[in-house]
C-alpha cells in the first residue's frame, strides 16, 4: 500500500516541524516530506527530534526529506561538491535520528560554461555527470550504514541541467552501484520531459519514491509553470498508473500548490488520488 505524503513547507512556513506533523495527524496523512530549502533536518532541536520519533510511532508516520534544491552534486568546483557532501552527510545523521527513510536529491545544473560546445555533445556536461556519480558514491556508504535511500529525482531535460534523459539518470544510479541509491520519479517533470511512460519504462526498478502533481500544456514543453497543479485539474490520467503504484510500497509526495488555497489543494488532491487509485494508496 502506497503512503500519501506532502511537503512540509507547503503546509506551514514555520521552521519548526511540529505544525506540519500536527496537520498530518489531524487530516489522516501518514507521510511528511521535510524540505531542506526551508528547514534542514540539522536545524531541528533535540526536543523536536524526540517529538518526531514519538509521533512517528504513535501515528504511523513516515518521514522523507528533500535535500536542498540548490545543491550542485555535479559541480566542477571541488570545494562546492565537498561542502554539499558534508551538508548531506550531516543531514543523513539527523534524518536517521527521526527515522527518515528517503532523501530526495536533485542531480543539479552545470555551473561552468565553455565556448564552442553543442548541446547534447558537451564534454563539460559529461564531466558534470562523472562528478555526480562520484558525489553519490561518496555519500552512499553513510546512507547504507543508516538505512536511508538516496533518490535522485528526474528533472526537466532543459538546457543547463546535468542530466538530459531518463537513460542518463538510470545509468548514474547503476554506475554508483549502491543498494541505497535509487530514483525519485516526478510525474510532472516526466510530463515536461516528454513522456511519463518512457520515464517509467527506462527508470523501472530504480524508482523508490514518487512526486505526484498535475500538469497542463504540451507534454515535452519543459515549462515549469504548467506543473505542480492540483490533481484532477490538469491533463494527467493517474488511473493509468494504478498497476505501477501497486508494484511497490511507495511514498507519494503531493507536490500540489495553490496560492489561493494551499491546504485545500493538498486535501483535494489526496482525496482525488485515493479515489483514482482505490485500493493501492492509504
Amino acid at each position: 500500500m502506497a503512503i500519501i505524503s506532502f511537503p512540509s513547507s507547503f503546509v506551514n512556513t514555520s521552521k519548526s516541524p511540529r505544525p506540519s506533523v500536527q496537520w498530518a495527524i489531524t487530516h489522516g496523512f501518514h507521510g511528511i516530506e521535510f524540505n531542506g530549502n526551508h528547514a534542514p533536518l540539522t536545524d531541528f532541536s533535540e526536543d523536536d527530534r524526540k517529538y518526531l520519533r514519538a509521533k512517528a510511532v504513535q501515528h504511523g508516520l513516515t518521514y522523507t526529506y528533500h535535500f536542498k534544491s540548490d545543491a550542485m552534486p555535479g559541480s566542477h568546483d571541488e570545494a562546492r561538491r565537498a561542502s554539499d557532501l558534508k551538508h548531506l552527510k550531516d543531514n543523513l545523521i539527523a534524518g536517521s535520528e527521526i527515522g527518515t527513510k528517503i532523501f530526495v536529491i536533485h542531480p543539479g545544473k552545470i555551473d561552468v560554461q565553455r565556448n564552442g560546445q553543442r548541446s547534447g555533445h558537451d564534454p563539460t556536461r559529461l564531466e558534470a555527470i562523472q562528478h555526480l556519480v562520484e558525489f553519490m558514491k561518496a555519500a552512499a556508504p553513510a546512507a547504507e550504514n543508516l538505512g536511508i535511500s538516496l533518490c535522485l529525482e528526474n528533472m526537466h531535460h532543459n538546457p543547463g541541467y546535468v542530466l538530459q534523459s531518463f537513460a542518463e539518470l538510470a545509468t548514474v544510479v547503476t554506475d554508483v552501484g549502491s543498494p541505497m541509491v535509487a530514483a525519485t520519479f516526478d510525474i510532472g517533470h516526466a510530463w515536461g520531459a516528454g513522456s511519463i511512460e518512457n520515464g517509467l519504462e527506462v527508470l523501472g526498478s530504480h524508482i523508490r519514491h514518487l512526486h505526484f502533481h498535475d500538469c497542463l500544456g504540451t507534454a515535452g514543453s519543459g515549462i515549469v509553470d504548467n506543473q505542480h497543479l492540483e490533481i484532477g485539474t490538469g491533463l494527467i490520467d493517474f488511473s493509468k498508473y494504478l498497476d505501477f503504484v501497486r508494484s511497490y510500497p511507495f511514498v507519494i509526495s503531493l507536490e500540489t500548490e495553490s496560492i489561493q488555497d494551499p491546504l485545500g489543494c493538498i486535501l483535494r488532491s489526496r482525496d482525488r488520488l485515493r479515489q483514482t487509485l482505490s485500493g493501492v494508496v492509504d
